[in-house]
């Protein structure tokens, strides 16, 4: 494993990692003292702490190491095994998994690039054109490494960096809202773009998932908070959730945010994927402006004709829409009446004053989830779910027949094992 090409004064040398296990700290305790000379560091009681971690990327030109995706830790700590092999429905685990989150994880800004790179690899839209506000969800191997994290332990004179710095598990992406007058449409107490920001993008690792219930809440509760103090202008964060994936917004509704209706999108109108659009856009699937800016409508048979075949439709999402307003008052009657005055601004959209009923969701689902794949001109046939478009493309005849000569196959298996002599 390399080390970063510009060290930084907490980095240490080969010879001193080589020295230290894979998975411990030095410390000056843990030292020998028996017929060895003793550490001159240990009569200088105002050897100064070293610098907290988040400081280093301030630096100019500096990345540290465990940003890497190579590093990214690929299954989970022997600790998140362990909740995993105990089950998900043992109660005192629940309440181990809420504790322990809070003594291994911590939220803190993550490099834009190494956000949008991570968001890359993991989401499902594979890309975001900007990444305006980035942060992330890191986690340690130890609770004590933490504390030096924060600063409330000091650094030893020598430690292994790659075991004591955090992982990198989990991202969110904030921007500007992606529609122009989208500001416009949340409250009347918005009176500038610059006071919205989208949750544009996040995503938390699985292995995360299985050991803590709230990381994707944490990430959001967190990074939220750190924007209100960096952001002063910013009174609200939107986000959507896409009934096409399957989302509910489940997590948005843990974290408080209150739920907009928005007028759906016709039903006529369609994106589309094959392999002409997976060379064209991101994800594969068309979007409606660039198709518009290219003189395409997105009605089923323009699509159709541009796109060749076979070619999978299915209606332009439908998005719930979430709003986070983010309250400044400081006493609790202020707090109330700017919040009152924040809902009973939005005329356009009102609030709604509970989440979408489960019946609403299902249906919203089995709408936007449906895929129509036209294989010619004139054959079309209609499946359940518009994931993973690709492995509809082979025709069901293909499909059957394929079967049946397996089955045949099978067969002719079955009557020679049968004639074998016992």
């Amino acid at each position: 494993m390399k080390t970063p090409e510009n060290t930084h004064e907490i980095a240490v040398s080969a010879s001193d990692v080589t020295s230290v296990t894979n998975d411990s700290i030095q410390s000056e305790s843990s030292a020998p003292t028996a017929s060895k000379a003793p550490d001159s560091r240990r009569k200088n009681p105002t050897r100064p702490v070293l610098p907290r971690q988040w400081m280093l990327h301030e630096e100019e030109g500096f990345k540290p190491f465990y940003y890497r995706l190579w590093s990214f830790p690929k299954e989970a700590y022997p600790g998140v095994a362990r909740w995993k092999l105990l089950g998900q429905d043992n109660e005192e685990l629940s309440r181990e998994k809420l504790y322990t989150s809070k003594k291994y994880v911590i939220v803190d800004k993550v490099p834009n690039d190494i956000a949008r790179e991570y968001i890359r690899q993991n989401h499902y839209l594979k890309d975001i054109n900007a990444a305006e506000i980035t942060y992330g969800l890191y986690v340690f191997k130890r609770p004590e490494y933490k504390e030096m994290f924060l600063g409330h332990k000091p650094y030893p004179a020598r430690y292994n960096k790659f075991n004591v710095f955090p992982r990198l598990i989990g991202v969110a992406i904030y921007g500007n809202p992606v529609g122009a007058a989208a500001w416009s449409s949340i409250s009347e107490v918005i009176t500038n773009s610059r006071q919205v920001k989208e949750l544009k993008r996040m995503f938390v690792a699985d292995n995360v998932k299985n050991a803590m219930k709230n990381g994707e809440s944490k990430l959001i509760s967190d990074s939220i908070a750190s924007i209100k103090n960096d952001f002063p202008d910013v009174k609200a964060i939107v986000t959507y959730a896409a009934p096409d994936q399957l989302h509910k917004g489940t997590i948005y509704q843990a974290a408080n945010f209150k739920f907009q209706p928005t007028t759906p999108p016709s039903t006529s109108q369609f994106q589309a994927y094959s392999e002409i659009t997976k060379e064209r856009y991101a994800g594969g699937w068309t979007q409606s402006k660039s198709c518009q800016d290219s003189g395409i409508s997105s009605s089923e048979n323009s699509l159709k004709q541009h796109f060749g075949y076979p070619v999978g439709l299915k209606n332009h999402s439908y998005k719930f829409r979430y709003v986070f307003q983010i309250v400044r008052s400081k006493k609790e009657a202020a707090r109330d009446a700017e919040i009152k005055e924040f809902v009973d601004g939005a005329t356009k959209y009102p609030f709604a004053p509970y989440f979408p009923a489960p019946a609403f969701v299902k249906n919203q689902h089995e709408f936007y989830s449906k895929l129509k794949v036209w294989y010619n001109e004139n054959e079309c046939i209609t499946y359940k779910s518009n994931l993973d478009p690709e492995r509809f493309f082979v025709h069901p005849k293909v499909l059957e027949e394929e079967k049946a000569r397996l089955e045949k196959r099978l067969k002719e298996i079955n009557d020679h094992l049968d004639m074998i002599v016992k």
